[in-house]
């Protein structure tokens, strides 16, 4: 492990990285890397900056995340999600620095009834799926010290999101349709950043093991549809006084047949978390809890 305890972000500016920023930023010593500073298609320069600022953990928060966007800008998708976190871990190997890398449940195909596992087979259906498993692959086979946590359906108060999308029709529209046959594990940035915080502190402790080391999948408990998803949004935004235009039963239910999208998307993106709670020895609640709490802090932001 280095000596200094210094940690870089990179990719602040997407919802996970602002909120991991603004959780740790007054305990520990933080160096922000974002464009046009961090630019993966100039790699000897990116590599000689992040030799030169010496962390110890390497927050890798930056992606290409437009799923339908990545069927058509393959070259791009590619750099952001594989080529990047090669990169990323091949500098964390020789700097003997821990990568935290964030992926997705969209690495699966949806077929399990079941939450998934971290030791479930791959096999995604979008360009987008599969550029973030071959980032994963890349940084499994680089040699270097790293977790890499798997999300779904990340949504904060921070930049673009699912539940910042739903809050925006139910101001402007009396009625919406939303997908009804997706299935997932709606997951606040806030959870994200709290877990990561835990991980970072017993690395920094020396509480990490090899053994460790690896995947993780970090998801709310509980899953629901998008359908859902969206009528908890509208109820707990109208409890908190949010202004809404729209009532839950105006939130119609559509199968996704009739809501077409250049990328498929899995059936289920359900994750099991329970290799977290184990390990950290903590309890990860039911989403609908991170929902209110985002709600309200949301609210109170805005007072």
């Amino acid at each position: 492990m280095l000596d200094n305890r210094k940690i870089l972000i990179i990719g602040s500016s997407g919802q996970v990285g602002k909120s991991i920023e603004n959780l740790i930023q007054d305990s520990h010593e933080l160096v922000i890397l974002n464009r046009p500073a961090c630019d993966f298609t100039r790699q000897e320069e990116l590599k000689n900056l992040i030799h030169n600022i010496k962390p110890s953990i390497i927050i890798n928060a930056a992606a290409f995340t437009s799923v339908d966007l990545a069927e058509k800008e393959t070259h791009l998708a590619l750099t952001c999600n594989q080529e990047a976190p090669k990169l990323l871990a091949q500098i964390s190997s020789n700097i003997n620095a821990l990568l935290i890398h964030f992926s997705t449940d969209y690495v699966f195909d949806g077929n399990r009834t079941d939450a998934y596992l971290e030791e479930d087979a791959c096999n995604p259906i979008s360009m987008y799926g599969s550029s973030k498993r071959l980032g994963e692959i890349e940084i499994i086979n680089s040699g270097c010290k790293y977790f890499i946590f798997r999300t779904s359906w990340a949504y904060g108060p921070f930049r673009n999101n699912f539940l910042k999308t739903i809050l925006n029709l139910a101001y402007s529209r009396q009625s919406i349709s939303i997908v009804d046959d997706q299935i997932g594990s709606p997951t606040s940035t806030n959870l994200i950043s709290m877990i990561v915080e835990k991980f970072i502190d017993l690395y920094l402790g020396g509480k990490i093991t090899d053994k460790n080391y690896g995947i993780y999948h970090l998801a709310a408990s509980g899953k629901v549809s998008r359908h859902g998803f969206a009528c908890s949004i509208i109820k707990g935004a109208i409890q908190e006084g949010f202004t809404i235009n729209i009532e839950e039963d105006n939130i119609l239910p559509i199968p996704s047949s009739e809501y077409p999208l250049v990328a498929n998307r899995p059936k289920n993106s359900a994750l099991n978390s329970s290799k977290i709670t184990n390990f950290l020895g903590v309890e990860i609640f039911n989403w609908e809890i991170y929902l209110n709490r985002v709600l309200q802090q949301m609210k109170e932001d805005s007072i």
